[in-house]
């Protein structure tokens, strides 16, 4: 591949993770970044969530282990 070809790849994947980081926040990347308030409660009670199921999670595997 050539350098255009690169660059295009790239752009591609860098549009890709963000779309997959607005998925798992459940709200948009601009919006949090321009400080809109319900945007930012949006993303937080979602990364609680996920906190809290990893850590569910990585109880259970431990509790198994011992």
């Amino acid at each position: 591949m050539d350098n255009w070809e690169d660059l295009k790849q790239s752009k591609i994947r860098f549009f890709q993770a963000i779309r997959w980081m607005e998925e798992r926040i459940g709200t948009s990347l601009d919006r949090v970044g321009a400080g809109d308030p319900e945007a930012i409660a949006i993303m937080e009670r979602n990364m609680l969530k996920e906190t809290l199921k990893a850590r569910t999670k990585t109880i259970g595997i431990h509790s198994r282990t011992t």
